[in-house]
Parts: C-alpha cells; sequence; structure tokens
C-alpha cells in the first residue's frame, strides 16, 4: 500500500514539473515574438544592410508591325510615355533607355538595370 501512494505522489510530481516547464517555454517564446519574430534568440546586435534597387523594373518587350512596346511596373508603355518621371526615350529587342531631367537609365531584360551617364546642365 505504500509503495502504491508513493508512486502516485511521484507521477503527481511529474505532471506538475511538466506543466510547470510548458508554461515557462510558451511565456518564454510569446515574449520574444511579440517584440521582433525575425530576431535572432541569441546573440548580439543584428546589423541592417539597405540596397537600392531601380524603383523600374522591365518585364517585356513586345515587337509589333516593326514598333516595340514595353511592360514597366506591370504598364504597357510605348516609345515618348512616362512612368515614375522617367520618359521612354528608345525601345529596342533587348532593353529601353529611360530618362528624367539629368539621368539616362538603361533597363534590360538580361543584364543588371544601370545608370548610363548623368549630363550636368
Amino acid at each position: 500500500m505504500f509503495e502504491l501512494s508513493v508512486f502516485k505522489v511521484s507521477v503527481y510530481n511529474l505532471k506538475i514539473k511538466i506543466v510547470v516547464i510548458t508554461l515557462g517555454v510558451l511565456y518564454v517564446t510569446n515574449s520574444w515574438a511579440s517584440s521582433d519574430p525575425t530576431r535572432p534568440f541569441f546573440g548580439g546586435a543584428i546589423s541592417h544592410s539597405t540596397k537600392k534597387y531601380a524603383p523600374l523594373v522591365l518585364q517585356t518587350i513586345i515587337k509589333k508591325n516593326q514598333k516595340y512596346k514595353v511592360v514597366i511596373n506591370g504598364k504597357l508603355l510605348n516609345q515618348g510615355d512616362s512612368i515614375l518621371g522617367y520618359r521612354v526615350n528608345k525601345i529596342n529587342a533587348n532593353n529601353a533607355l529611360l530618362s528624367k531631367s539629368d539621368k539616362q537609365l538603361t533597363l534590360s531584360l538580361f543584364a543588371n538595370n544601370r545608370l548610363v551617364k548623368t549630363v550636368k546642365k
């Protein structure tokens, strides 16, 4: 009889320990997630790097009746049209040349977009 009651007490203590550990893990996990879910659990400061990308993305070039059209940022444009302050100056089979005040920008289907030159006034 004595052995059975000791067994019941030890099972009861084990259940209490499991509940306490589970609640502790849930509390710690919740506090980490509320501050910043992308933050590492342990370690030092996080370095943030920012990269600048061209706001204009050339998605496709269409040739119809010997004329080219482009789709930039989801908009179908002809030569002479404007988008985000840039004017479409020239379109060929692989890229489009855009200009804005003193900047010229070449958007290409097969290479990185690049600033061609800056014209000083």
